[in-house]
């Protein structure tokens, strides 16, 4: 004959919620998660708020829609559970208009509509979630937990890629030159306003023989850490090579093109140098088209010439 042992089986169950009530307490370490539960059965509402509020989380109860509506779009929330029938306006048009005022925070449905059609309805509408009543607490309990788990990470995501984002910024910005160097019988100044984000563009002076100065526009495809980089190692090749840019500034960039087609995509970068004399702008590219030349004369004191690719590619 079997024996049970009923206090080994509660000793497990009192563990496993244990770790329950652990693993949601960690969610919250750094800070409270706050719920909006949007429900007109006050039975079910004061049992949500009791759970909730037990697993360690803010809890806002509303019974009303509209009034729900207009808190729920306020984006204060971390999660939101929804009655699907409520007074004044039903859970669905809420979560319809949550999602159409762009709002991504997470919704669970709670309902007694059962069948497949309202399920399938509250999850096309961007319900996270879709749980019929009479359901289960731990079950409910749970799912919050996943839900919460996954804006966490997602939160850690976004905060990822804003750090990457200004390290990148930090990276284009070191890229430009410090000082202008001076030239004889010409001012010139330089400013570059990225149109969105950032990227690796970015321009540059080099001195030459014979009191020229060579300027080179950089035009990085994409944005982000990985065109900042692709940039920086434009930067680092491009003063590598400077020595031979006063005499050979096609073999200036012959190198550093055969230089970033081995160690990058080919589609990723594009060039353009331009090396000034007294009276023209030479003007050599990769893939760049003619630059506009703006003069503080009436009459342009420069003329503009084209090296094609070919001859550097």
């Amino acid at each position: 004959m079997g024996v049970i042992n009923m206090g080994s089986h509660a000793r497990r169950h009192d563990a496993y919620e244990d770790d329950v009530r652990r693993s949601a307490h960690k969610v919250e370490a750094d800070r409270m998660n706050r719920i909006l539960v949007v429900e007109d059965e006050p039975g079910i509402a004061l049992a949500l708020e009791d759970s909730l509020r037990l697993e360690g989380h803010e809890v806002e109860v509303i019974s009303d829609g509209i009034r729900a509506g207009g808190r729920a779009r306020e984006g204060v929330f971390d999660l939101i559970l929804l009655d699907a029938m409520l007074p004044g306006k039903d859970g669905f048009a809420i979560c319809r208009e949550l999602r159409a005022a762009g709002s991504k925070t997470p919704v669970i449905f709670l309902s007694a509509r059962a069948q497949e059609y309202d399920r399938v309805r509250g999850l096309d509408l961007g319900a996270n979630d879709y749980v019929v009543k009479p359901f289960s607490p731990k079950e409910l309990m749970a799912r919050v937990r996943r839900l919460l788990r996954d804006r966490e990470d997602g939160r850690e995501r976004q905060k990822q890629f804003e750090d990457e984002l200004r390290a990148a910024a930090a990276v284009q910005e070191s890229l430009f030159p410090c000082h202008h160097p001076a030239v004889e019988g010409m001012e010139y100044s330089a400013v570059c306003r990225p149109a969105k984000g950032v990227s690796g563009d970015y321009y540059d002076f080099i001195p030459l023989d014979g009191g020229r100065l060579g300027l080179l526009l950089a035009d990085v495809c994409g944005k982000g850490m990985g065109a900042a980089l692709l940039g920086a190692s434009l930067h680092g090749a491009l003063r590598a090579f400077a020595p031979v840019a006063s005499e050979h500034p096609g073999e200036l960039l012959k190198r550093i093109n055969r230089l970033i087609f081995q160690t990058s995509s080919p589609e990723r970068f594009s060039m353009a140098r331009r090396r000034t004399s007294p009276k023209s702008l030479p003007f050599s590219s990769v893939a760049s088209e003619i630059p506009s030349l703006a003069t503080t004369s009436q009459s342009p004191a420069w003329s503009v010439t084209l090296t094609s690719s070919e001859a550097i590619s």
